[in-house]
């Protein structure tokens, strides 16, 4: 759907002023056929900076678009798969049939590892326009304690097209604002997200 818009931003917990150093804008840009399975084209912008540093004010560069990923899903079993063109195969993103105590593989090996989660808990979120959609609360079994969620509709933590990723107190991603129909359905200040 060409008329929703997420905003995922890239930020770094030792930069001394405004954490955020990157974004990209993506939309799903269309279908396309990868080993005989549909996906969806997930396309967009990279920001761009229009103030000098320390806190920039960002911009979205419409000019070039860039893909950024490839998703399926399969709305019976509550599952949404990611193709990794690296590597040639795909890996479970999301899969919103989770109950507290189960536990998510993610294994995108190009971009964290392989992550295993444990769900917390899983709720009912209302969203900006009023809406309600599950939210799975979870965290990492290794490594440093990091919350992560999964919003059903919407994506994740990290990102819309990424997979909850466990990169310690570094460099990280999270989701910014979804956009539907010029309606703003999430933005991370108005639900704490970590």
């Amino acid at each position: 759907n060409n008329s929703m818009t997420w905003d995922t931003w890239f930020y770094d917990n030792s930069l001394p002023a405004c954490l955020e150093f990157a974004g990209t804008r993506v939309f799903i840009n269309g279908d396309t056929l990868i080993n005989l399975l549909t996906y969806s084209k997930i396309s967009g912008f990279n920001a761009t900076n229009i103030t000098p540093m320390p806190c920039p004010v960002w911009a979205f560069d419409n000019t070039i678009i860039q893909d950024f990923a490839f998703l399926r899903e399969d709305t019976t079993l509550q599952k949404v798969w990611a193709f990794d063109p690296n590597l040639g195969t795909e890996y479970l993103l999301f899969d919103f049939s989770l109950m507290p105590g189960d536990t998510l593989i993610t294994s995108s090996i190009t971009l964290s590892g392989q992550d295993t989660m444990i769900v917390d808990s899983v709720d009912v979120i209302q969203l900006l326009d009023g809406s309600f959609r599950k939210i799975i609360h979870m965290h990492h079994i290794v490594g440093i304690f990091m919350q992560e969620f999964m919003i059903e509709g919407v994506g994740g933590a990290a990102g819309m097209y990424l997979p909850p990723i466990n990169w310690g107190m570094g460099t990280e991603t999270y989701l910014g604002c979804v956009i539907y129909n010029n309606d703003q359905l999430y933005n991370p200040t108005a639900f704490s997200t970590y």
